[in-house]
């Protein structure tokens, strides 16, 4: 481990991920990569020779497939950026020339798409009766991130390659940004008994806002809930002189694409990759 550190690892997340989840560090001259013993591949900056080593631990371990590059879970650092315009907040930037010379695959494709504050997208629907849109109370963080928590394990249940995390290690990962958050860009839905039952995170980058995640409770479903919040988003980002948002890292045959509304497009392109063992 000391070899994977000096190349640059993380210890603090690597002991994060050991938490729930088996994974093993590797390094060599040219670089590091994490292998996580159910079949993926992540933290990789090295070289053909370190992603041949990296398969051939999966394939000792039973493995039949690699999957990268994906810190063991959909929660954590995923996919390759391929490369179009200036980077974007909060977006990978793992390329994808080692993996697809090492005969990967596309496994999925993700999209960034840029949206207009056009009238289609900020025309407010209103919530049910009794709901309630609110944002993210700083004060009682803890309580908000539980909450969220538990609307997260539902909302993504069904998702492409989702596993769930246990909680302590979703608080891990956004207590970093407790104090750093803007509780004006961050919406929460409520409903009649005060219970949360969605979440739409996003923050201002220059003259757009990147709209990160979006989540409601499954039971919470068909109400037109999530419309309301991606309104409420663009007119706040409108009335603030913004040029629109930037839908983050969608999957790119999620039912999301469609919160694009008129003179949306496409910024930026990703890729995860897969390979046969």
């Amino acid at each position: 481990m000391d070899a994977w550190i000096a190349a640059g690892g993380d210890p603090q997340k690597l002991a994060l991920y050991r938490s729930f989840m088996e994974v093993t560090p590797l390094s060599d001259p040219s670089g590091r990569a994490l292998v996580f013993h159910h079949g993926t591949i992540g933290d990789f900056t090295g070289g053909p020779a370190l992603l041949a080593e990296a398969e051939s631990r999966l394939r000792a371990l039973g493995c039949r497939e690699a999957v990268g590059p994906l810190d063991g879970n959909t929660f954590f650092a995923y996919r390759c950026v391929i490369p179009h315009g200036a980077p974007l907040p909060l977006e990978p930037s793992a390329r994808p020339e080692h993996w697809r010379r090492a005969g990967y695959r596309e496994d999925a494709r993700f999209i960034s798409v840029f949206a207009p504050n056009s009238e289609r997208v900020c025309r407010d629907r209103g919530l049910p009766d009794g709901w309630t849109l609110r944002n993210f109370d700083p004060a009682r963080f803890d309580e908000e991130l539980a909450a969220m928590y538990r609307v997260t394990l539902s909302a993504f249940a069904a998702a492409w390659r989702y596993a769930p995390i246990p909680y302590t290690a979703f608080h891990a990962q956004y207590a970093a940004f407790r104090g750093r958050v803007d509780p004006r860009w961050v919406w929460v839905v409520d409903d009649p008994h005060g219970v949360t039952q969605g979440y739409f995170f996003t923050l201002v980058a220059g003259s757009v806002v990147i709209a990160k995640t979006i989540a409601l409770h499954a039971s919470a479903h068909g109400r037109g809930i999530s419309w309301s919040m991606i309104a409420a988003m663009h007119r706040q980002a409108r009335d603030a002189g913004l040029d629109g948002a930037i839908h983050h890292l969608m999957h790119e045959d999620a039912v999301s694409n469609a919160f694009a509304g008129e003179g949306g497009r496409v910024v930026r392109r990703y890729a995860l990759y897969r390979k046969r063992l």
